[in-house]
């Protein structure tokens, strides 16, 4: 039966850009006399409906819009402002609102600073106490902050104060996923994901102490990756190998939020820092609270917080002698305290020559401190930055690997460091440096569980310039032992590295030609289980050209060996070979590609068993000034020789960009995602995925435009011997505009998705409105609007009538 209702949309929508921002319809103000000078700019519709629904009201109410701005007839805001209101106090305002978006229906951000005095209203961007490792609030808060700060003493003293309160959206999470040796897609463990909340790194770890992290390298949005925040996707600009050249596996480590059921705002966040600095010398304490967000204020917010407290201290003598102290205990009022919730770290940095400088570290952090606020040191990934600031890195087609054995370790809870290095500088580029760390677990002492130890030395001389240039040899040794139950083997992995990177030549068809070569051996000890020790070699060599100035050219070829005590031989070795090119061959081609072929031998059985294949290629180009394309191409083919099993993957990706005229545009997209996989045990596996995408933009007269949007989506999986499962997803759009004088336009707008698979649904939207403006900031706009859904067991059909209040500045 039909039902009538009103469904009120108070609300505001946000998304401006900066071509807005220099429409006429942006607002300035200038005052000479109070010194106020700044601009709004924006645009917002509010809705008010008349609505009819004739069955399912949720699935009316949470269906989804899908059309472009320019022709959607939803609520929405968008407005940016910044300036001076006087003199003195400076202000920057941004607010959005989208219908559409349920991860992002609203955000808002006010900033009023004078001086260092400032106040943050709204949807946090930055991390607040920032520069405190154990009270650090990394989550994406909505709330408010203040700051007070004034000067005292000489010109460095402040004193200065710091309060934040508000919630916290959603659950934090980190996810670790095995690289496979192409950009992805890789799929994290929830969506959707809270915009902006993602930290990426890719991590290479030890193959004989995955504990052990050899390298981690933060990944930039945009650059390095792209992410779809509603599916929870990542993917790379580049592969992601499965391990490098030397065997050992590579991991991507993702830490995000995303909104856990019961709603997006769950936990509230409050706390306070002051700060004091008098000369050298700085004094810091900091509050932190962390409580589900209740109804009931005082029980959910004050009697159930989570807190930490912290202590710190800091000293700096003009750069050249610095130390640290930071000291926080954590607690659930009403629950008893331990050691187990105390975190302690200190750090010093020295130059007491010229060219010689010494830094050390101390870190103790109890199992149980509370680590609600800052993700790095839930997840053991803090990194506090003390290892060498220019590392010999081998630059490889498909990874970079950082070879100086002086590199920052991770740092987390239940864990106790110590790390201790020295540099000296020689020559023009020379340095020497040689340390140690040492770590354990178990923090506090408990008789019941095992204790772990880690402990490292190492030693390297390098000469590097600042292009990398020179040579590097350096040595480590990492010791691993536990005492009781359950610890860790008693084992010694020793290393001895060298490598060197030189320009060798040049000529009118290579240009300046670069030589790199890299050796590495290491031994692996088991003294706790016999026969269990390897010995390995590893050469890896690589020659650049650079044809052109921006272009180059590469080649590499690596080989591994391996011995085991317990054939008493040299068991398996694997051989590389890499060709490829990147960079901007002229204005109008772009290009970064590679070809990769790696390849396993059983010495013991004196045959191949396994080989790898892959292909990589990322085109852009810009053929004539009104057409631009893209081309991405990637494939891998992965053999067990022995196993009999394979796979295979393929990832096509095309688009291009037509202006077909001034007043036409078009663009269209493919990609194919192929992966196949057989185990020779009659459960093959295969999935399929295509997505085309087509959009016309048709500017017909001075007065009328056209759009024009075709998606087809593809899904199949088949896992032998069960049928394939197949899903056809197919979206539709069209809108038209008519201008008929500077007084009224007319709008209209269909959509429909179709979904074919075990259950079939389809979702249509058809909406008219006519645009009345009654002046250059306000419009007004009836319409009506027909949908419905049908499923087969659940279905709506709506009939709605609204008017649109359209305001711009």
């Amino acid at each position: 039966m039909g039902a009538i209702r009103f469904y009120p949309l108070c609300c505001l929508v946000l998304g401006l850009s900066l071509a807005q921002a220099a429409s006429s319809f942006a607002y300035s103000y200038k005052n000479a006399e109070s010194g106020a000078d700044y601009v709004l700019v924006g645009t917002g519709v509010l809705r008010l409906n008349l609505t009819s629904v004739d069955g399912d009201e949720d699935l009316f109410r949470d269906g989804d819009e899908g059309l472009p701005p320019d022709f959607s007839n939803r609520s929405y805001l968008s407005l940016y402002g910044e300036g001076f209101l006087n003199k003195d106090l400076e202000f920057t305002l941004d607010a959005q609102y989208d219908q559409e978006d349920p991860d992002q229906e609203f955000t808002f951000l006010m900033e009023l600073k004078k001086d260092r005095n400032y106040m943050i209203l709204g949807d946090h961007k930055e991390d607040s106490f920032a520069d405190t490792v154990f009270t650090l609030s990394d989550d994406k808060m909505r709330g408010l902050t203040l700051h007070g700060e004034k000067n005292i003493g000489d010109e460095k003293g402040f004193v200065g104060a710091t309060g934040i309160a508000g919630a916290v959206r959603g659950a934090s999470v980190t996810a670790e996923i095995r690289g496979d040796g192409t950009s992805g897609r890789y799929r994290l463990d929830e969506a959707p994901v809270i915009r902006g909340s993602e930290r990426i790194r890719i991590e290479v770890r030890d193959r004989n102490n995955p504990t052990r992290v050899l390298s981690s390298t933060t990944q930039a949005r945009g650059r390095d990756y792209t992410i779809d925040y509603e599916r929870g996707e990542l993917l790379f600009t580049r592969p992601v190998n499965e391990s490098d050249f030397r065997g050992n596996p590579v991991v991507i480590v993702a830490s995000y939020q995303y909104d856990a059921p019961g709603g997006l705002y769950q936990r509230s966040r409050y706390g306070a820092r002051t700060k004091v600095r008098i000369g050298s010398l700085q004094v810091g304490t900091t509050y932190l609270a962390d409580s589900v967000w209740d109804d009931g204020f005082t029980s959910g917010i004050i009697d159930d917080r989570n807190q930490i407290v912290g202590v710190d201290l800091s000293y700096n003598n003009n750069d050249r002698h610095l130390a640290s102290i930071e000291i926080a205990r954590s607690d659930t009022p009403g629950l008893d305290s331990s050691d187990e919730d105390i975190a302690f770290k200190a750090a010093f940095a020295t130059t007491p020559l010229t060219d010689l400088s010494v830094r050390g570290n101390y870190w103790r952090v109890g199992k149980d401190f509370l680590t609600f606020g800052n993700d790095d040191l839930g997840t053991d990934s803090v990194n506090l930055g003390s290892g060498v600031e220019t590392p010999f890195t081998f630059v490889s087609g498909s990874f970079d690997f950082d070879l100086d054995p002086n590199n920052a370790p991770s740092l987390g809870t239940d864990m106790e460091a110590y790390s201790l290095a020295s540099s000296y500088l020689f020559g023009e580029h020379g340095e020497a440096v040689a340390g140690l760390r040492l770590s354990r677990d178990n923090i506090p002492d408990d008789d019941e569980l095992p204790v772990n130890h880690q402990d490292t030395y190492f030693a390297s001389v390098s000469s590097l310039d600042s292009e990398g240039n020179g040579y590097m040899v350096g040595t480590d040794f990492v010791a691993a032992s536990g005492d009781g139950p359950g610890a860790v083997n008693d084992t010694l992995t020793s290393r001895l590295v060298g490598g060197g990177r030189y320009k060798v030549g040049q000529s009118s068809i290579t240009g300046p030609v670069t030589l790199q070569g890299v050796y590495q051996y290491e031994q692996f000890d088991d003294n706790d289980v016999s026969d269990n020790s390897t010995m390995a070699h590893d050469l890896l060599t690589r020659i650049e050209t650079l044809p052109l100035a921006d272009f180059m050219v590469f080649a590499e070829a690596g080989y591994n060996i391996l011995y085991r005590d317990s054939e008493d031989d040299f068991t398996e070795q694997s051989m590389i070979g890499v060709v490829g090119a990147e960079g901007e061959i002229n204005r109008y081609v772009k290009l970064d590609g590679n070809v990769k072929y790696r390849l396993y031998d059983d010495l013991i059985a004196d045959r191949r068993s396994r080989e790898e294949l892959s292909v990589f290629l990322r085109w852009q180009s810009r053929p004539l000034d009104t057409l631009r394309t893209a081309l991405r191409v990637e494939y891998r083919d992965d053999q067990d020789l022995i196993g009999d099993a394979s796979a295979d993957k393929i990832l096509l990706g095309g688009d291009i960009w037509w202006d077909i005229s001034s007043d036409l545009l078009f663009h269209g997209s493919y990609e194919r995602e192929w992966d196949n996989r057989e185990t020779g045990s009659n459960s093959d596996e295969t999935s399929i995925y295509d997505d085309i995408l087509l959009r016309l933009d048709w500017k017909v007269t001075e007065d009328a435009t056209v759009f024009a949007h075709y998606r087809l989506e593809y899904d199949e999986l088949e896992i032998e011997p069960l049928d394939a499962t197949r899903v056809r997803t197919t979206t539709e759009m069209l809108g038209v505009k008519y201008r008929f004088n500077q007084w009224f336009e007319a709008i209209s707008a269909y959509r429909r998705k179709t979904v074919d698979d075990d259950i079939d649904n389809e979702k249509m939207k058809v909406y008219g409105e006519l645009v009345c403006t009654i002046n250059k900031y306000l419009s007004v706009s009836p319409g009506f609007e027909h949908s419905r859904y049908d499923d087969g067991s659940d279905e709506y059909e709506a009939n709605v009538f609204y008017v649109n209040l359209i305001g711009k500045l």
